[in-house]
């Protein structure tokens, strides 16, 4: 399954994130992030759901789950001394103390 926003694809199968033909190296666990995030886009997500979802319900503290959120909300690189733009779909963001959610 492909998903593309913004000038993002996100190839499921491939485990893949390229902005443009760039290829995005990212941590498993944020590739498993962004990808529950973008299928479920229509949807609040809850702090539990991503728990569920992303990690099979074992137990993730708050600093590890808000590190991967931040990672996949930002997917900032220092290229060339520039940062890059956002992973996340712009209809999405975290919510604290809820998770993440869709806005129109």
């Amino acid at each position: 399954m492909v998903f593309k926003f913004g000038d993002h694809v996100l190839d499921i199968e491939r485990r893949e994130l390229r902005r443009g033909a760039e290829l995005i190296a990212l941590e498993p666990q944020v590739f498993d992030l962004l990808a529950y995030l973008v299928r479920n886009r229509g949807r609040v997500v809850s702090k539990d759901d991503l728990i569920d979802g992303v990690w099979g319900g074992r137990i993730v503290s708050d600093s590890a789950l808000t590190t991967r959120l931040n990672a996949a909300q930002g997917c900032q690189r220092q290229r060339r001394g520039v940062k890059t733009k956002s992973c996340l779909p712009s209809s999405q963001q975290a919510v604290p103390e809820m998770g993440a959610h869709k806005i129109s």
